[in-house]
């Protein structure tokens, strides 16, 4: 399966802004919003990827307002497909030391490139926190993505819970598969 570059492309900061509502207008938490919008929206207008604006996009990564952290781990996950830095700092934030951070970075492997992919749900299958392997193991288990079978299923036969072992084994059979229509190809 060929996954394409997504359009890198940001409206005017001002009407993404005006989106988020659950963020209160001055706060601390709007500051940080308001620059990684901006940081975003540089990035696609004059397709450079300084590190400011890569500092912008981690800090929002990392905030504890979902919204806000949500924000900055999808649009690293956009500009991965075009700056090798965007997705060493995904990468990162997989390994981050809080649980929440590592989710919502793993979760967002769905759209990057598998180059950036791979590497962090291999990591994350075998992280110390079961939401955290699930959440890899769903990844793996919704898209193909060559190379992985071999580390899904050394995780699966590791694996003692039995709400990631399901997922696991979805991963594993979908990998099964797509490494086996490869080999037809």
């Amino acid at each position: 399966m060929s996954r394409r570059k997504p359009r890198l492309y940001a409206f005017a900061p001002e009407v993404e802004l005006g989106w988020f509502t659950e963020v209160t207008p001055g706060s601390s938490d709007w500051v940080l919003l308001a620059a990684a919008v901006r940081a975003f929206a540089e990035v696609c207008a004059t397709r450079e990827f300084p590190e400011t604006h890569r500092a912008a996009l981690l800090d929002a990564a990392v905030h504890p307002h979902a919204a806000v952290r949500g924000l900055g781990v999808m649009r690293l996950a956009v500009l991965s497909h075009y700056f090798p830095t965007a997705g060493e700092a995904l990468r990162a934030l997989a390994a981050h030391p809080e649980e929440d951070v590592r989710m919502w970075a793993i979760g967002a492997m769905a759209n990057t490139p598998a180059a950036v992919a791979v590497p962090a749900l291999e990591q994350g299958v075998l992280d110390p926190r079961w939401a955290v392997r699930k959440a890899a193991a769903q990844v793996l288990a919704a898209l193909p993505l060559p190379g992985s079978l071999a580390a899904v299923e050394r995780a699966l036969a590791a694996e003692r819970d039995a709400r990631v072992r399901v997922v696991l084994s979805l991963a594993a059979e979908l990998q099964a598969r797509d490494a086996g229509s490869a080999g037809d190809e």
